[in-house]
């Protein structure tokens, strides 16, 4: 056996786990026992379409997409735990097991990772993509070409030598079944550019070379199916940021609700020209093919169905793409309808003023949201008066200050488009909205990027006082809470910028702390049975296909 062998998973283990997969509790089965209350927090969404009326072929290639997208679950329970077959065998019980899987662990992803049950060590910073005792400095004492490698793993032998494993190596077996799904669904597909994309990123994910796949899917842009899939985002990697985890989510596109969003792609330079700051922060141009997108979620797996779910999609992280060609925003909608009626709403009438509480509107969180994922694409990608990226310099905390550029510009530019009549609705709602829903994100707790982001952001806007708390609720200052937002984007761009890592650490450390009032508020949010967040129901019976053949 060679040196380095010993990383790679055994496909006997792969077949034992996809035959033993605990099935998911229905949404209406009661959940009893001590386990109960923690998966009560996660509200059952079926994730259902009716593709029955879709030609076999497509129906039948859309099932292969599926099946390719429960090994990349495999791979992601690898990167973030290990083996998971004999802790889902020690579950206590069903629901205890569930609540396993939905976290990939048994850390629970809502509640700062606390262990789930048992007295599990607290998860290592660096998930399973280093040996579990590397802390921060051991981390950066790596080569560079391993540290800033998005794609390995960093392994250690018995003497204590280091070594990277590229994910095409550690996972060889599974990601050649992937591929090979992948492009007998390609073969299945009567759109020959969305093909070519599945051909591509097959190639891809046995190569650890992605750009030309992600490059085919930026430019896609009438594709009723849309599959995301690949080694893509890195919070996860809570030691350097950068090591990226296995996800999978198949997507039914909206035509109607797409054309709304056309007229934005236009603004993107304009939106660049007009962030607060000066011109050296904002001399970067958007790519010239950004596209803006609806979707509906089918399916997902890895990453992408691991503790709090994405409401929308900004990809490829590319810096060198989204600067040559853009990247594509994609909202899904169905996720976003669940979250807003079962979440949102709900805190906003028990948390937010009397008079205030009821002027939430979907829309605004749609847009909002929208608008959180153009302005992903703007500001900079690279440092201004030195040499490298934002993302090098910021390391672990570069997913925190991103999301929070996020969040502060989308409310920035809506601000603008509403007093310029481009939108409709009143700024009042939408600043209302955008509030319940940092209500909503400071749940993650403080080891989610998003909960962290939030976190900071209101208690700028406490201290400057745009939100007032009074007698348990939470009112909105409008004037103040729009000359903040610009602030606070302001002060986030410049800190992007410079890249100073130990100020942005600073700012963090004083801003992202959970005072006494607002923990006993959210603890009010359990007490009403409000969800944290929800949990797919998933599988092709909820789609409509056929049966799938064997392979």
């Amino acid at each position: 056996m060679k040196k380095w062998t010993w990383v790679l998973i055994p496909l006997t283990a792969l077949v034992v786990y996809l035959v033993s997969k605990p099935a998911e509790i229905p949404p209406k089965a009661p959940l009893q026992g001590p386990f109960a209350p923690a998966l009560t927090r996660l509200s059952p969404v079926t994730l259902k379409a009716d593709l029955s009326d879709l030609a076999l072929k497509d129906q039948k290639a859309l099932g292969l997409l599926i099946q390719a997208s429960v090994i990349i679950d495999r791979l992601y329970w690898l990167q973030h735990y290990g083996d998971p077959i004999p802790l889902l065998a020690h579950a206590p019980d069903e629901v205890a097991r569930q609540l396993l899987l939905e976290n990939h662990g048994p850390w629970d992803k809502l509640r700062d990772l606390a262990p789930i049950f048992g007295d599990f060590p607290p998860q290592p910073l660096g998930a399973n993509f280093y040996p579990s005792d590397f802390d921060e400095t051991k981390a950066k004492q790596l080569p560079l070409k391993i540290r800033q490698n998005p794609y390995s793993l960093v392994r250690q032998n018995q003497k204590g030598q280091l070594r990277q494993v590229p994910y095409a190596r550690a996972f060889q077996p599974e990601l050649a079944q992937v591929a090979r799904l992948l492009r007998q669904a390609a073969a299945l597909f009567s759109d020959t550019q969305f093909a070519a994309y599945l051909k591509a990123r097959a190639e891809g994910l046995q190569t650890d070379r992605f750009q030309p796949s992600d490059r085919l899917w930026v430019a896609l842009k009438t594709n009723p199916f849309d599959l995301i899939i690949g080694p893509i985002e890195s919070y996860d990697d809570r030691l350097l940021g950068v090591k990226t985890a296995y996800e999978a989510m198949l997507l039914k596109r909206d035509f109607t609700w797409d054309q709304k969003l056309s007229q934005w792609e236009a603004q993107l330079p304009h939106f660049q020209q007009s962030l607060p700051v000066e011109a050296e922060y904002k001399s970067e141009t958007p790519g010239p093919t950004a596209g803006l997108a609806v979707f509906d979620l089918l399916y997902a797996r890895g990453q992408a169905n691991s503790g709090p779910k994405a409401l929308a999609v900004n990809l490829p992280n590319s810096e060198e793409i989204q600067l040559q060609q853009g990247s594509r925003r994609i909202q899904l909608k169905n996720v976003m309808a669940a979250k807003y009626e079962r979440i949102l709403k709900p805190i906003a009438l028990e948390l937010l003023a009397l008079d205030q509480a009821e002027q939430t509107s979907f829309a605004a969180f749609f847009n909002t949201t929208m608008f959180h994922e153009v302005a992903h694409g703007l500001g900079l990608k690279h440092l201004v008066g030195r040499s490298g990226t934002v993302r090098q310099a910021l390391g672990e905390v570069a997913d925190d200050l991103e999301e929070n550029k996020a969040d502060l510009l989308a409310l920035y530019f809506i601000a603008q488009l509403l007093e310029e009549d481009q939108l409709q609705g009143d700024l009042e709602t939408y600043y209302l909205t955008f509030t319940a829903d940092m209500l909503r994100s400071m749940r993650f707790g403080m080891e989610s990027a998003h909960g962290r982001a939030a976190m900071a952001r209101w208690n700028r806007f406490i201290q400057a006082g745009a939100i007032v708390r009074q007698e348990g609720r939470y009112r909105v200052q409008v004037p103040t809470m729009g000359k903040e937002i610009t602030a606070q984007a302001r002060e986030v761009l410049l800190f992007q910028g410079q890249g100073d890592l130990a100020q942005v650490k600073a700012w963090l450390k004083t801003n992202a702390q959970l005072n006494p009032d607002l923990k006993q508020d959210l603890a009010r949010l359990e007490k009403a049975n409000i969800p944290a967040d929800i949990r797919f129901i998933q599988g092709e019976e909820f789609l409509g296909l056929q049966p799938k053949e064997e392979n």
